[in-house]
């Protein structure tokens, strides 16, 4: 008898759940984030120029990830530690990289100091070899000084030769394979 009854409870259940429509509420609308962004006051995370807390999404440095010790960690550490994060915005535009962003996993993450004297590029593994870019520097405030970071491995930062000067098309090439059988590297920009 308790069986039918609790039956009984469910089909009542069911029967009003699918006679009464669903309401579904909206997510309230969330402002677009004011850059620049910065350390918060206590810094323990990023806000932007209105004071709201920002989430960082984005891609990752993958061979990093697979390879995760205690090594890899202060490496990073000493690396991100090193640039002021806080002063960059994402190059949501692509204005930075004028070819050769690539496409879905291998598309190039940039992000850019508005005051043109910084620029960090994610370029993606796409295979072992080289990969050319095409860079617009108009933006930056002088000759500009390009450097690769091996994200695979525990080296200095390469340097890219001569100051490229400051305007559009300038051509680079990654180094090419970074020692794990992949080409992912980071390139710091910097104009002094």
């Amino acid at each position: 008898m308790k069986l039918l009854g609790l039956f009984i409870c469910l089909l009542v259940l069911v029967g009003v759940s699918l006679s009464a429509p669903a309401q579904v509420t909206p997510l309230p609308a969330v402002a677009p984030a004011a850059f620049p962004l910065r350390v918060s006051e206590n810094g323990r995370h990023l806000v932007d120029a209105d004071g709201r807390p920002f989430l960082v999404i984005g891609d990752a440095a993958w061979s990093l990830v697979a390879q995760l010790n205690e090594e890899n960690i202060a490496r990073l550490g000493k690396f991100f530690t090193a640039l002021p994060w806080q002063q960059l915005v994402p190059d949501t535009e692509g204005k930075l990289v004028a070819a050769g962003a690539g496409d879905a996993a291998a598309r190039i993450t940039a992000a850019r100091a508005l005051d043109g004297s910084l620029a960090v590029l994610y370029i993606p593994a796409d295979g072992e070899g080289p990969r050319e870019l095409k860079l617009n520097l108009a933006s930056f405030a002088g000759p500009v000084t390009a450097r690769w970071f091996n994200p695979a491995k525990d080296a200095s930062l390469l340097p890219y030769g001569a100051a490229l000067p400051n305007r559009e098309q300038q051509t680079l090439e990654t180094p090419g394979d970074n020692g794990t059988s992949a080409n992912d590297w980071i390139l710091i920009l910097e104009s002094r």
